[in-house]
């Protein structure tokens, strides 16, 4: 199942391509080891009849040439395609060359896909299409040994308002990503003049595309900065182009994805404690493998208060009623600590650094990075940094949300946390003590968790922490046992 260019097209590319360069075997393989991954992994997720997988299997792919790959991509990707080399007819070859299953399931994928890809702009459909379908979209962000980045990373995805956990690197958030990507691009245009090159900075990151331009003489050409670029992943662009002409003669040359189907009907769920995959499963009765495929993005299979969870729509009402049972659940076994503990996390404000939340919260630098998933040193602004804080203490860290710095600091020496003056005098008015209930609104008494936020509740039922502090007369702190009154529809 090999491509194979003519002798004369060899000749041409070997006389002609004399700044081409190889495709980087490392990160074929690991493009090889997300086929694999899929291949094995989507069976927990998709239904498929194994008769149908046995009894069509591809054919042999037909020869292509360098013109035909070029006609295409100009037609297909339009400005975004930046010019021949031989590296795209490897990747090309790569593609094709993959064992059935995992030839059948990546195309399978992308076909199941195609209406939210149609939900994007016309203008960057096809190269969006050809981001997915190259699994450049879908190289985990900071993975388990493995140093490859997402194309979008977590402070641009927070910076979009696009909701994630961990990760989006897998295919149920894809339209949040597509919704991030097709912004973030439409951004890049006012920092890069080249087509090309934006879609490099949206995938290896602005710096590291602006280092290489600053070291190339002549830019008008991504295969200009490429020997320049630092970053494992700088072949996206050849892996692209070649996905996106497989994508394209797909039909022409017979090769048919699996018809996958979904196994679940979902639903997402507010998870407001800290709690593991397996006691969910174990709780709810689901296959640890579905609901693992289903939530991809926690890969190490923890989950912490705010995280949004993707369950059976069947299954919501247990996991509402059963929320105590879940995290009770063998909870000597997951939490061993010798004094139970919970997860607050905290909004970063501008201005703020790494030495600023160890000296406020107390864990140190490297403890902090490990359970948020941080590799840099570099704190974003308006990030929620989780912590874990003894259970007793939770409502008093959570109230670190709403202070000033000075109260921070002055919480953090134990002092007495004085009423900010500033906040004072610009609000002279009296503050309403209730706002108004909504017409229609359903009265719901809530009882306060360990680990709860007034954020996270009100996320739960939709509603700002202000209005529940207003409802209810009471200030940022909560305490496990209160009951909040508060107005939904």
């Amino acid at each position: 199942m090999k491509f194979s260019f003519g002798k004369q097209v060899v000749w041409v590319l070997l006389l002609c391509s004399v700044t081409a360069f190889s495709a980087d075997r490392e990160y074929m393989q690991q493009l090889k080891a997300r086929f694999a991954e899929q291949a094995q992994s989507v069976f927990y997720k998709y239904k498929l009849d194994n008769e149908l997988v046995k009894s069509t299997p591809l054919k042999k792919f037909p020869e292509y040439s360098r013109e035909e790959v070029e006609t295409f991509l100009k037609e297909y990707l339009g400005n975004w395609y930046d010019g021949y080399d031989k590296t795209i007819a490897e990747y090309i070859d790569f593609y094709t060359t993959q064992p059935d299953q995992y030839t059948r399931t990546w195309l399978g994928l992308m076909e199941s896909e195609e209406e939210k890809i149609k939900t994007v702009s016309p203008e960057l459909r096809n190269v969006l299409r050809s981001l997915v379908f190259s699994n450049v979209l879908l190289l985990s962000y900071e993975a388990k040994e493995s140093s490859t980045p997402l194309s979008i990373p977590s402070p641009i995805a927070q910076r979009y308002n696009c909701q994630i956990d961990k990760t989006i690197d897998d295919r149920f958030f894809l339209e949040s990503q597509l919704r991030v990507a097709e912004r973030y691009l439409s951004d890049l245009k006012n920092h890069f003049d080249e087509p090309s090159f934006q879609l490099a900075a949206f995938v290896l990151g602005a710096a590291t595309v602006r280092k290489a331009e600053n070291a190339t003489p002549q830019t008008s050409r991504f295969e200009q900065i490429y020997p320049n670029i630092q970053h494992p992943s700088r072949d996206f662009y050849w892996a692209m182009c070649a996905a996106a002409f497989v994508w394209g003669k797909k039909e022409e040359w017979k090769a048919k994805g699996y018809p996958f189907s979904e196994i679940w009907e979902t639903e997402k769920v507010l998870v407001n404690d800290t709690v593991y995959l397996e006691q969910v499963a174990a709780v709810l009765n689901l296959d640890k493998k579905e609901i693992k495929a289903y939530n991809p993005q926690f890969y190490n299979e923890f989950l912490l208060p705010g995280n949004t969870l993707v369950i059976p729509v069947n299954k919501k009402e247990s996991f509402l009623l059963m929320k105590d049972s879940i995290s009770s659940y063998k909870r000597e076994m997951f939490f061993p600590e010798k004094e139970d503990s919970c997860y607050v996390f905290y909004r970063t404000n501008r201005g703020e650094y790494f030495r600023d939340l160890t000296r406020w919260f107390g864990p140190g630098l490297e403890e902090i990075k490990k359970i948020n998933d941080f590799s840099s040193n570099v704190l974003p602004k308006y990030w929620d940094v989780f912590f874990r804080v003894p259970c007793k203490d939770s409502a008093y860290f959570a109230a670190f949300d709403h202070m000033t710095r000075s109260q921070k600091d002055a919480a953090a020496k134990g002092e007495e946390v004085k009423p900010d003056v500033s906040t004072q005098k610009q609000n002279k008015e009296p503050v309403a003590e209730k706002p108004a209930v909504p017409t229609g609104a359903k009265k719901i008494v809530y009882v306060v968790k360990s680990g709860d936020t007034l954020w996270a509740i009100g996320q739960k039922y939709k509603v700002s922490d202000t209005d529940i502090m207003r409802w209810n007369n009471i200030g940022s702190r909560i305490q496990p046992g209160q009951k909040l009154t508060i107005y939904t529809r």
